[in-house]
């Protein structure tokens, strides 16, 4: 193992063109048998086109299996890019049909693949009842294609404990593995599973090692990890502890298994990346051995000892140094991972000092603050028995901060007794001591200073307390610390706001993480500060910064119009979405070809096609009427009009159309089609 100082750029592992173009080719075939009835002559080229693109795919793997993963798809051990209209449009398509996988094997036929697509195309909510809820003989009835159900009504992960719960993201994800790994052993159909890790971890290991099961469990793992990564690794989580059982649950041989998944070795960086970062300390330590084997890389029994006396120290509840032994075993599991060569580089000299700190031998003697800590313990726990404050109390004090103890000090300083006077002059004296900003400034500084006691000093500093944070909060490089102290300045109250209003008085002369923080800040509060504007940096080069400072500059009301215009020209999905939000309560007329493009867009994505629809009502333009009634068109059935269908899009282009104009011809033959429709939305939305 080598553990390198720089962080290697990493390359997050992506589809190969022909499983892109397969999933692709499947997405537009679905497109077509749902817009065309069934036995329409554009139907069976395209299930011919989708059985070119698998037949290929089948020659070289044999078999193939797509996990369905809510917003991605999961295929080769990779998920598909949430932000690809297309593919997040079929996987949204398969989650709402209740359904955790699908497989194919060789020998496949066209007509197999023409009844999934004629069955996948219908909505679940005209027949009432998705796919995953279908029998046997429906999900699989064709030798060589099988859909797996997942029924989300009554899998969920429960959460008796009174621990916080998972993501709902989480909860589908968990979902969706355990039915990967159950379905080899014919276990999906009981209504009431609760895919308990060490049930899900058996079936795993029973499983033969074939290609196509592990790509999917291993895709969802991934997803997993992805999900926990940012997740603060000390606090409760269902997700993570289920996981995190599973991974401890399996066979040694199962996880070397599927870490190498193919010899993805860029997929394999990534999963033990983010689980290094958001499993249990345990299931940490069981993929570095996992992969150490995999990699037949000669991992130091001292370095593993090593690792597994800190991850003892990051179990024990209550103590102290919890904190700071989770974050150092994770960031040195982070640095052997960026790193890690084929053979063991450490020298002999190196291996006695890693054998020394595993068994507990002490490396140099005590010197300078270690040797003087017994003694101002000792001082200071006598001024506080004898409500005495001085200047002993004081080096005293000061001799604990060096030493990183608040919270010896602040423990005490609630347990001491009262003065005589009912006041403990030592007590006062040592709050006072504590709420100095100077004092405040090295509390914080600490690596991983502990919450309780901080929280303690902070209520009795105040505002005071503001620059210390916010410095803190801009050299932070732990996420989850940054979260902390992001939220501590928020309990400051308004009084912050200046302080950090000076450090972006520069932008361009400032980090871009800085002014996202300090915009974000700015945000919780009402109003903007006197003298301060936003309109600079939204359209910096970093699109976090652009968010905030969009978000922000939709409070100036002469800046309101053009902040909405910039929102909906960006390239980022997250700001469109806000662009595209603000719309709704009044937009520019330059906007409205863009909101014009968001409605017409079928296949896009509803947070941003609803709320243009809504938005397009206060433009009253023959373009905009046009494309309402475009979208609430009625619908072709045998050569007759049918009416249109009962979707938000639909109702809200309805409402919209017989607000403003229910003169029209047009507009009075398709709200009366829609008021005859058996439909309550859509006739409600019409009347």
């Amino acid at each position: 193992m080598n553990a390198n100082k720089a962080e290697p750029r990493r390359t997050k592992a992506s589809l190969s063109g022909e499983l892109s173009d397969f999933l692709i080719e499947f997405s537009a075939a679905l497109q077509k048998h749902s817009m065309y009835p069934p036995g329409h002559p554009v139907l069976g080229p395209s299930a011919e086109s989708v059985f070119s693109r698998l037949s290929v795919l089948l020659a070289s793997h044999g078999s193939l299996s797509i996990g369905v993963a809510r917003e991605q798809l999961i295929i080769e051990g990779v998920a598909t890019d949430s932000s690809h209209a297309l593919l997040r449009s079929l996987a949204d398509r398969l989650h709402h049909h209740e359904l955790g996988a699908i497989s194919f094997a060789e020998g496949v036929v066209p007509t197999e693949i023409a009844e999934v697509l004629e069955l996948i195309s219908t909505e679940p909510e005209r027949t009432g009842r998705p796919l995953g809820r279908e029998t046997e003989e429906v999900l699989k009835g064709r030798p060589h294609v099988r859909l797996h159900p997942v029924r989300y009504d009554s899998l969920k992960l429960r959460n008796g404990s009174g621990r916080s719960a998972s993501s709902e993201s989480g909860v589908h994800l968990w979902i969706g593995l355990a039915q990967a790994a159950l379905a080899a052993r014919q276990e999906t159909d009981s209504a009431e599973q609760s895919y308990d890790p060490a049930e899900v971890a058996r079936a795993i290991d029973s499983n033969s090692g074939e290609s196509a099961y592990d790509q999917v469990i291993i895709g969802y793992m991934v997803q997993i990890a992805g999900d926990l990564k940012d997740a603060n690794p000390l606090e409760e989580n269902d997700l993570r502890e289920r996981f995190s059982s599973l991974l401890g649950k399996l066979k040694p041989e199962t996880l070397q298994r599927l870490l190498r998944m193919g010899g993805d070795v860029r997929q394999r960086q990534e999963f033990l990346d983010n689980a290094a970062q958001g499993v249990g300390v345990d299931a940490v330590l069981e993929l570095v051995k996992a992969a150490a084997e995999d990699r037949q890389s000669d991992i130091s029994r001292w370095m593993m000892q090593l690792l597994s006396k800190m991850a003892r120290h990051a179990r024990a509840e209550g103590h102290t140094s919890r904190y700071r032994a989770d974050e150092s075993l994770r960031d040195q599991v982070r640095e052997l991972l960026s790193g890690w060569k084929l053979e063991n580089p450490n020298p002999t000299e190196y291996e006695q000092a890693l054998g020394r700190m595993a068994s507990g031998a002490p490396v140099t003697r005590m010197r300078g603050i270690s040797a003087r800590k017994p003694e101002a313990e000792r001082i200071y726990r006598m001024s506080l028995e004898a409500s005495v404050a001085g200047e002993a109390l004081q080096t005293a004090v000061d001799d604990l901060l060096d030493a990183g103890d608040v919270s010896l000090i602040v423990r005490s300083l609630k347990e001491a007794p009262p003065g005589p006077a009912g006041v403990n002059d030592a007590v006062a004296h040592t709050w006072d001591r504590l709420a100095e900003p100077a004092v405040i400034r090295r509390i914080v500084a600490q690596e991983s200073p502990d919450s309780e006691s901080l929280d303690a000093v902070l209520v009795r500093a105040g505002v005071d307390a503001g620059d210390a944070l916010l410095d803190r909060l801009a050299s932070s490089e732990s996420l989850a610390l940054r979260r902390q102290t992001f939220d501590r300045i928020v309990g400051l109250g308004p009084g912050v706001i200046p302080m950090a209003v000076q450090r972006i008085e520069q932008p361009e002369a400032v980090p871009w993480y800085v002014l996202r923080n300090v915009l974000a800040l700015l945000s919780v509060f009402e109003g903007l500060p006197d003298g301060f504007t936003p309109i600079p940096m939204r359209e910096h080069e970093n699109p976090q910064v652009r968010y905030e400072a969009l978000k922000l500059s939709l409070r100036v009301p002469d800046e309101r119009d053009a902040s909405v215009a910039i929102a909906l020209g960006d390239s980022v999905g997250r700001i469109v979405a806000l662009g595209v939000a603000a719309a709704e309560y009044g937009a520019p007329p330059s906007t409205e070809p863009r909101l014009l493009e968001f409605a017409l867009d079928s296949s896009g994505e509803a947070e941003l096609r609803l709320p243009a629809i809504r938005a397009l009502g206060r433009f009253r333009t023959d373009r905009v009427r046009s494309a309402l009634l475009e979208v609430a068109a009625p619908r072709r059935r045998f050569m007759r009009s049918v009416p249109p269908e009962a979707t938000p899009e639909t109702c809200a282009a309805l409402r919209i159309l017989r607000s403003e104009w229910s003169e029209d011809p047009e507009v009075q033959v398709l709200l009366s089609l829609a008021i005859a429709a058996g439909d309550d939305a859509v006739r409600k939305a019409a009347q």
